[in-house]
Formats: structure tokens, sequence, C-alpha cells
């Protein structure tokens, strides 16, 4: 079965014909989430492996976007491939149709499923319209799984017309594809039916992706600070009182670090806040706030001014992180790309600068380590450098 995929303006380099192989994945990411895979981060996860055997293969060829140097097998993330190729690379491995798509109109937008299915909750599977059904409740898909000969009424082998034997014919097998409810429509009540449409847009809905993403976020760094407790846990100080020492303490740090992210956890990401009450201080709120979401809300301190949400622009959490720390830099008079050596037995710029942010406001930096992988960030990407 082959999938159609469609590649808007904003895939393609600016003036080019070049398209971004990450633009590319999720586009494959959003075709596969439409056609059974069972949640966003399945999809992800399978879309880059289809990307990867068209280069194992020979058929796409990444680039880089500033030079159009070929990339390495192990190193193409952010490389681009020409529209051209990519077009070919579906047609070769009979699974993609890829197609030059303008952006989204309004009409054009994700159709919430709850809507669609209103006056139908109290109705069983057959009097849903062909097209409900279908989604709902899966389909019957023919594909082809092989071929074999054809034989005629007598029994005999049929030949072409240049006599040539035999005339292959294809042979098909039918399965059942599962629609987006994954429990039978007539085994729920109509409450569960409704339940469960909610939850499927809330999951495909691309209105929904920046939330996801940052909730996602949130349990990748609350696994690794516990896998860091098990480890720290499991270390023994030989019963020196110094090393001891350094256990507790730091045991006692990531446990903080933890308590922080299931804080989080309960609160509503940054950007519905900043919808909410862009400019609401804790003293500004009223009486009948709870407290977590005052906290939210309040302004930092004004040394921390540039991790105000009124001052963050609607982008990628890690540029986010990135301006901050940048603009904080040059608001204290460092320059990025000559950036003073720690003295000995005197704190350094980056420990200034971390609690200056991880102290006094957490909207971005939900610990030390999400700072300090942003600080380097910064330095792997050639945005800050030591003086020389």
């Amino acid at each position: 079965m082959m999938f159609k995929v469609g590649i808007g303006s904003d895939d393609f380099l600016t003036g080019s014909t070049f398209v971004k192989l990450g633009n590319v994945a999720s586009a494959i990411e959003k075709v596969l989430l439409a056609n059974g895979s069972p949640n966003k981060f399945q999809a992800e996860r399978d879309a880059w492996p289809f990307i990867h055997t068209g280069i194992v293969a020979g058929k796409l060829h990444p680039l880089a976007p500033e030079t159009l140097d070929v990339l390495s097998i192990n190193d193409y993330g952010n490389g681009v491939v020409g529209f051209d190729e990519l077009v070919e690379w579906g047609q070769w491995c009979k699974r993609f149709e890829f197609v030059r798509h303008p952006a989204l109109s309004a009409q054009d937008e994700y159709v919430p499923l709850f809507s669609l299915l209103e006056g139908y909750w109290d109705k069983p599977l057959s009097e849903l319209p062909k097209s409900l059904q279908a989604r709902v409740g899966g389909r019957i898909v023919k594909r082809v799984v092989g071929h074999k000969p054809k034989f005629d009424a007598n029994g005999e082998l049929e030949c072409d017309a240049e006599g040539r034997y035999p005339v292959w014919e294809k042979v098909h097998s039918e399965h059942h594809e599962a629609g987006d409810f994954i429990v039978s429509w007539d085994a729920l009540t109509p409450d569960q039916r409704q339940t469960l449409a909610r939850q499927i847009d809330y999951q495909n809905d691309p209105k929904n992706a920046e939330e996801q993403t940052y909730y996602w976020n949130l349990v990748c760094e609350k696994n690794a600070i516990e896998r860091e407790i098990r480890e720290w846990e499991l270390m023994h100080h030989q019963n020196v009182p110094s090393e001891a020492k350094i256990q507790r303490e730091r045991l006692s740090e990531l446990r903080v670090e933890l308590a922080e992210v299931e804080r989080r956890f309960k609160l509503p990401p940054p950007a519905a806040v900043e919808q909410a009450a862009p400019t609401a201080k804790c003293e500004d709120a009223p009486a009948t706030t709870p407290a977590p979401t005052a906290e939210v809300q309040a302004a930092p301190d004004a040394t921390v001014g540039t991790n105000s949400k009124a001052n963050i622009e609607r982008i990628s959490v890690p540029r986010q992180q990135d301006k901050a720390i940048l603009e904080w830099l040059r608001l204290h008079e460092y320059d990025p790309m000559k950036m003073p050596v720690q003295r000995q037995g005197m704190p350094g710029v980056r420990k200034i600068c971390r609690d200056a942010f991880c102290e006094k406001s957490t909207d971005l930096f939900l610990s030390k380590k999400v700072f300090n992988t942003a600080w380097q960030r910064l330095r792997d990407n050639g945005d800050m450098a030591d003086v020389k």
C-alpha cells in the first residue's frame, strides 16, 4: 500500500528544492499515525528507520544544509535531500508517494473525531456512516503477498500473447486494519466512547504537539534523575566519612530535583500559563488562585528578567533555553564568545548563571542538569567559547 505524504513549503530550504530530513520524518510520522500506529512516539520511532534504509540502500544522499556537502551515514539528522530524489525513493520502497503540499488553510486543519461522532454515541457501529465505521472500527485491507501461475478453465497453464509460460497472477491477502478505537465500539458505553474520542483527539491534534513534547521531556528528565538516584544509592562509601557525606549530599540534591519535576507534572505547560496570564505576578493573583499556579505565573527577579514568560518567544524549549542564557550573559557584560576561565576557588560564570535561573525561576530549567545540558549545547553549536 502506497501512502501519500505531503511535503509543505515550510519543509524546504528557502529558495531551493532540498527538503529537511527532520521534516520528512515528521511527515511520515503523521501518515503512520493515521494508518494504525498506536501513538505519536511509536510513529516517530518507526519513521526514521525508513529513512535510514533509503540511505543505506543508496537511494537517499543526505547533504549539509549550509554547504551541501555529503553527510556521514552516522550523522545525517540535520541534513537535507533533493525532493526529486525523495520521490524516487518513495516509489522504490513502494510505501510513500511524496507530493508538494501547500500550507494548511483553516478548513484543512485537524477535525476532531469527537465532533464527527456527535449524535452517534448511543448508536451501534453498523448505524454509523461508512467513513466513521472505517475510522473507529477499522477496515478490511487487501495486500499483495505473492504471485502464482495462472491456469485456464481446463486446468492448463496459460501463456501470454507471445506464447510464453507462465502468466503470473497476484495473490492477495485480506486482513483487518485497526481503526482509532483500540476497543470494539459496540463493547463500550456512550460515556466510554466519548472519553476515548477525547483521548484520540488529544494525541492526534497538531495543536497539542508542543504540550505533548513538554510532558515527554518531563518524563525523560524524571527517568534520568531516578536512574542517577539508583546509581548513587548503590555506591558504597567504604565507611569513609567524606565519601559518605558526598553521597548524602548528592542524593539530597537529586531528590529535591525529582520532587520539582513531579510538581511540574501537576501544573499546566508554560505555554498554557502564558496564554492565560502572560504578565501576572504573584501579588496580583486573586486569593482563590491555587498556590502552585500562582508560583508559575510569578515574574522572576529582575536579575533573571530574560526568563520572564512575557519575553520568551513561542519557539522550541531548547531554543528558549539557549536564548535566555545568551541574553543573561550579555546583560551581565559577558561576551559569549570570550568567556573567562574559572579561577581556582572562585565560582565560575556557569555556576552564577545557573544559580540565577534554577533558584529563582524554573520555567525553562527544571534542574541543574537541564541547565548544564543547555550550556554545553551552546558550546557544541559554537555559540559560546572561552577567551583565547
